[in-house]
């Protein structure tokens, strides 16, 4: 008797199968500015593509996943993982306090498991490109001057931006970036 249309299961990938994937899918984003370090299987950037992105592009390897240790992030159960370390920058913790702020109407509470969730959403996605949301930019850069210019501690820096955002009038700072933007 033949069974169609059940999965074989796939035989896990070794250490150095899985860094080859990685290695190789790297090469389908240039100008990233990756650190990777295959030997320890450790992955470093500057926003652009979001690790689902990254991890996709490598053919989810079979039977390794991906830890990406943001403020946000829990780490998978399993021995086969490869870290992720995607730093954001100071412009995009602001902008991700503006699109969070957008949808709820208020600064985030790292403590709420629901407002975890919103952030990652925003901030594991892939980095838009400049200009694709010249209002969120908008009010973002207006955060810039009351703001450190690096963040020592993301999670810090992104509450400080939805608070500022908060005290500046988040409708007044859209009125004028939507004027700007016309």
């Amino acid at each position: 008797m033949r069974f169609e249309g059940i999965p074989r299961r796939r035989k896990p990938l070794s250490r150095e199968e899985a860094a080859g994937a990685i290695s190789q899918a790297l090469e389908g984003f240039p100008g990233a500015g990756f650190d990777w370090r295959p030997a320890e299987l450790h992955l470093a950037w500057t926003d652009g593509p979001g690790p689902s992105t990254v991890w996709k592009a490598a053919g989810e390897p079979t039977g390794w996943s991906y830890h990406s240790p943001a403020f946000y992030a829990a780490a998978p159960a399993g021995a086969q993982v490869v870290r992720f370390e995607r730093i954001h920058s100071a412009a995009t913790l602001r902008e991700a306090a503006v699109r969070f702020y957008a949808i709820v109407e208020r600064p985030p509470d790292l403590a709420r498991e629901r407002d975890l969730g919103r952030i990652a959403q925003i901030l594991e996605s892939d980095q838009a490109l400049p200009g694709s949301f010249p209002i969120v930019e908008g009010i973002a850069s207006a955060l810039a001057d009351e703001l450190p210019p690096a963040p020592d501690d993301p999670a810090a820096y992104l509450l400080a931006a939805a608070k500022l955002l908060e005290q500046l009038g988040y409708n007044r700072l859209w009125g004028e970036a939507y004027r700007l933007a016309e």
